[in-house]
């Protein structure tokens, strides 16, 4: 038990010091999608045979050393497991100390190029609409108002479509192990179509997260206020008390994006299994990763009787479109109240560039923004009384 919540310690530390700056959250992508990897593998081992056959998960992972790295939490450093130990101690040393590292660091680099491939289009509309707006509002260019307008209003509608995907497909790249599967579009077509309630409860889950993100982010606004002291402070003590702040930001910050894709890996995991169960999905249209786990969890498409009264089954397709349409409309006024809060952020502490162009929770998970004027004001000062 100690030893567990020493490890979780650990990892919270790790993941909130990587979440200070944009080149070290790529690597908090990259060990997300290796845990979400696990979390999916140990929920569909709870739903098998195997585990009917009180077969504990260790025990399963190490009769299969084809998934022994599955056995414990994703390191952020060293190896999984152990490497050859007929290759030459260097190297061997080398790659236990660095493997996790390397690992993190493919794997989220391949996160963010997937991630922003459908998203980024929607975001520069944003950022356009946003510039657009503002030189229309202090030039009085009124006749060019709908242009903002409208790249606004198309920015949210491409941004909200593209979140129906994406999150899905971030679940499913994590699983597979291969940032292909992220362009499977029709297995995640079929999820999103038949499991409808699964997209609205992942899209709930990310929006009510996102509010206590979005207050930190806020709170520096009204920091003087708040504290008078900060009006006293050089340039140096104040970059240093805003460091203190967002370092206990980044922690709160990363434990939620734990969650959120905790819960994104379950959701995923019970809904694809339910898909593959009652034949919407084929075990040849799997990656062989995933034919070779179903295999040795003895996981297997349930044989569904299709001998259903016509009449029944026109009633029951109906009863399933008018269902997915309703969730797919709740899902949107959702996702909805989840750019409201990045309108709000924008308006109230406007951070250039990134307040459009990445979503910390969706995308690469950056919780820190010190304003570049009083970070090289500070060292100036720093250098002047050295």
């Amino acid at each position: 038990m100690i030893k567990r919540r020493l490890l979780f310690l650990w990892n919270l530390l790790i993941g909130a010091l990587c979440c200070h700056s944009m080149p070290t959250a790529v690597l908090v992508i990259g060990w997300m999608y290796r845990r979400m990897q696990q979390q999916i593998v140990k929920f569909w081992w709870t739903q098998s045979p195997v585990f009917q056959a009180e077969v504990s998960f260790e025990q399963w992972v190490q009769e299969h050393p084809d998934f022994q790295f599955l056995k414990e939490t994703p390191h952020w450093f060293t190896q999984q497991t152990l490497g050859d130990p007929s290759a030459n101690i260097l190297r061997r040393t080398f790659r236990y100390c660095f493997h996790s590292l390397g690992e993190n660091l493919r794997i989220g680099i391949q996160g963010v190029f997937n991630l922003w491939v459908l998203t980024v289009p929607a975001m520069a509309f944003w950022f356009a609409s946003w510039h657009i707006g503002w030189n229309t509002s202090f030039n009085k260019i009124y006749e060019q108002a709908p242009v903002g307008v409208t790249l606004g209003l198309l920015g949210i509608l491409f941004f909200i479509l593209s979140l129906f995907y994406v999150l899905p497909a971030q679940a499913r790249q994590a699983v597979t192990g291969n940032w292909r599967s992220y362009y499977q579009f029709r297995i995640l077509w079929t999820l999103i179509r038949q499991k409808g309630m699964t997209c609205f409860w992942i899209a709930a889950a990310f929006s009510l997260a996102s509010v206590p993100v979005m207050i930190s982010q806020i709170a520096p606004t009204f920091f003087t206020k708040a504290f008078p002291e900060l009006d006293n402070m050089s340039d140096s003590e104040l970059l240093e008390w805003i460091n203190r702040y967002f370092f206990w930001v980044c922690l709160g910050s990363f434990f939620l994006y734990n969650l959120v894709h905790l819960a994104l890996a379950r959701l995923y995991a019970s809904a694809f299994l339910k898909l593959l169960r009652q034949g919407n999905l084929l075990v040849k249209d799997l990656t062989p990763f995933e034919q070779e786990l179903f295999k040795k969890l003895k996981l297997e498409p349930l044989q569904v009787s299709r001998n259903t009264p016509l009449l029944i089954e026109v009633l029951k397709n109906n009863t399933r479109r008018l269902t997915w349409i309703g969730s797919c409309f709740l899902t949107g006024i959702v996702w909805l109240t989840f750019v409201i809060q990045i309108y709000l952020l924008a308006f109230i502490n406007y951070q250039p560039f990134r307040t459009w162009l990445n979503q910390p929770l969706v995308q690469i998970p950056c919780f820190r923004y010190v304003p570049p004027d009083l970070e090289e004001s500070a060292k100036l000062q720093e250098t002047m009384q050295h």
